[in-house]
């Protein structure tokens, strides 16, 4: 896996390198556990903690 990759050439190297699993901002920019999961599913973990 490739984290980090930014850049359409980033993306372009690591496939290059055979890389199949890649991550970064370049598909989505950091995002907060709210927009992350579903609110049941929030919902379920905060009663479970």
């Amino acid at each position: 896996m490739a984290e980090g990759v930014e850049t359409a050439e980033q993306l372009a190297e690591v496939r290059r390198l055979g890389v199949d699993q890649v991550q970064g901002n370049y598909f989505s920019p950091p995002v907060t556990p709210d927009r992350l999961m579903p609110a049941g599913a929030r919902q379920l973990i905060s009663t479970r903690s």
